[in-house]
């Protein structure tokens, strides 16, 4: 059964009900076209750890603050392939590119205090999300 939401624009979250946000679902990664999405109560499960999901689900990061949603992946890309959606890769993974103008890719998300580092060849990078000071991103080494 669906559910009505609010459409909320660009990720921002002021027209949405207090306690939600805008999770954006229409638009290209590196915000070249105008993103739309609708409004939704943020699961806040664990990027790095990948629980507080149901099976088949994977924690994706929704926001710049930090904010994660358990969402069932659209694809199944794999870490170092190319994507255009945070849930065109597998749970654990995410889309991101390194600089401007670099492709995007699946990358697996790390913790910069080692707790859950990468593989030997890639480095833990960190993403600069406030709430999240450890939260890292797996890319090749530079």
């Amino acid at each position: 059964m669906g559910v009505c939401r609010h459409y909320c624009c660009g990720g921002d979250s002021s027209h949405c009900p207090t306690g939600q946000l805008c999770a954006v679902v229409i638009g290209n990664p590196d915000n070249s076209t105008t993103r739309a999405g609708y409004c939704i109560v943020p699961d806040n499960c664990d990027l790095v750890m990948q629980t507080g999901c149901d099976p088949g689900e994977g924690c994706y990061d929704v926001g710049d603050n930090g904010t994660s949603l358990c969402a069932t992946p659209q694809d199944d890309v794999a870490e170092g392939e190319p994507c255009a959606h945070a849930n065109d890769c597998v749970p654990g993974l995410f889309c991101a590119s390194r600089a401007a103008g670099d492709p995007y890719r699946c990358r697996r998300y790390c913790d910069e205090s080692a707790k859950m580092p990468c593989a030997a060849e890639l480095t833990c990078v960190g993403l600069d999300i406030e709430p999240l000071p450890n939260l890292g991103g797996c890319f090749p080494r530079m």
